[in-house]
């Protein structure tokens, strides 16, 4: 029963990835991966992005960045990427912004834990290209919460824009 229960969540996260191809995401972990959105601002190097790097595509393209802090062994986070990342309305709004997958666990990630004062996984930040805090989820929501999270993070980015 485990074996059938670990492949039907594989499977779910494998066509989940498919699913998000249009967003622009950045996954710490890879090397670099950026999906057909990619700017030439920002070259596959195969290096790990920086934060001011992110920072300075956001500048680049105009967007609001969103900061998924997650955990490889957080099932909460996995909840929430088969449940709510994939609804509909979330992934068009997901893909007006920059979606940084972080890994809390890594170096990178547990410097940011601090300095965003992240306690637990999965924690998103909106934030905007300077690195200030435009809203935060912690935890998991429903599609709706979540949709109503996204455009409160993106209205106040467009606001302080103009």
């Amino acid at each position: 029963m485990r074996i059938i229960i670990c492949l039907i969540a594989t499977i779910l996260l494998l066509s989940m990835s498919c699913q998000r191809k249009q967003i622009v995401m950045v996954d710490h972990k890879t090397e670099s991966e950026f999906h057909e959105l990619t700017p030439p601002v920002m070259p596959e190097t195969g290096k790990e992005l920086r934060f001011k790097d992110i920072l300075q595509w956001s500048d680049s393209l105009g967007k609001v960045i969103l900061i998924d802090f997650h955990a490889q062994w957080c099932q909460p986070c996995k909840w929430m990427d088969v449940n709510v990342m994939t609804d509909e309305l979330v992934a068009q709004k997901l893909a007006q912004i920059i979606v940084w997958r972080l890994d809390g666990e890594t170096p990178l990630g547990s410097d940011l834990r601090v300095i965003f004062e992240v306690g637990a996984y999965p924690t998103y930040l909106m934030i905007n290209s300077d690195g200030e805090e435009l809203s935060r989820q912690t935890g998991t929501c429903d599609a709706m919460s979540f949709n109503i999270f996204l455009q409160t993070g993106i209205d106040k980015y467009a606001a302080n824009r103009n």
